[in-house]
């Protein structure tokens, strides 16, 4: 069963693909928290690839 055959909501939510900041906030935050350090983690660039990703969908 699909959200939508109970749900019957009478309009739809877009949400839209976070920007530059919010990325680099959730690497921060959240991926990269539990990751075990064996030296810097250059968001930056992690957020550069990233954005390339979602542009290349």
């Amino acid at each position: 069963m699909n959200f939508h055959s109970w749900a019957q909501l009478d309009m739809k939510i877009e949400i839209p693909l976070p920007n530059e900041y919010s990325r680099m906030e959730v690497l921060k935050n959240i991926h990269a928290a539990g990751i075990a350090k064996l030296g810097k983690i250059d968001h930056e660039a992690l957020v550069k690839l990233a954005e390339l990703r979602v542009n290349n969908l």
